[in-house]
């Protein structure tokens, strides 16, 4: 059973993706949205956006997602950190959509699988001997397997601009995910070295290369 203020986490989603459901002048004022970040400076909507949902498959699909995997990083860094991990994964993600997507006026996204990703590879760091069941692959992958996957998948993505899919919220997640669990918990770098040192180096090595890829290293003109 999830502590009551995981919860609460679940339930505020739930509560507002539906109110999104439902009115869409709600949902187009929280979405996250570059030109109004841009000129309008609503830099609320780099954590509003992760409370709302396209369609309810979007929501329950983030929302499982969550609930499988959340309990590592919550029992391992504890409620605060946790929470630290999920909302600074959430904007962080949020920041490096807009830094690859600035230049798209009509870029848009909704979502909370920035901060769920966070919370995934935390699970994938602290806990090294975890498998992950994908169908319909029939054996369980190493955590850190399917990490790199993950990664090179994410970038494959954003390099062909598959599907209507948040591709640099995805990295920008992982990214946030691995670093901070660095941060507060040091001692992965301790029991497990070169999981720790090779997903956050190819993290970073991805995260540059997008962003050079899209400014070809002028990103921030503007």
């Amino acid at each position: 059973m999830p502590e009551l203020s995981v919860l609460v986490l679940f339930a505020a989603i739930f509560i507002v993706s539906l109110k999104g459901f439902r009115d869409q002048s709600f949902f187009r004022r929280y979405l996250f949205d570059v030109n109004d970040v841009k000129y309008r400076r609503e830099y609320y909507r780099l954590i509003t956006c992760g409370f709302l949902h396209t369609d309810w498959l979007h929501l329950l699909f983030n929302m499982i997602t969550l609930y499988f995997f959340f309990g590592v990083p919550f029992a391992v860094l504890g409620e605060m950190r946790f929470f630290l991990l999920y909302f600074a994964g959430l904007a962080f993600s949020s920041l490096f959509s807009y830094a690859v997507n600035y230049r798209k006026p009509n870029y848009a996204a909704v979502g909370a699988s920035g901060a769920v990703t966070a919370v995934l590879f935390s699970a994938i760091m602290l806990e090294p001997g975890l498998k992950l069941m994908i169908i319909p692959i029939p054996l369980p992958i190493p955590g850190y397997v399917f990490a790199v996957a993950y990664l090179l998948y994410t970038n494959y993505g954003m390099r062909n601009s598959m599907g209507n899919i948040g591709h640099s919220a995805h990295l920008g997640g992982a990214a946030s995910g691995i670093l901070l669990t660095i941060i507060m918990y040091p001692s992965v770098l301790v029991y497990s070295p070169w999981v720790t040192t090779g997903l956050a180096v190819l993290v970073l090595a991805l995260m540059g290369l997008e962003l050079y890829r899209q400014g070809r290293g002028s990103w921030g003109q503007r």
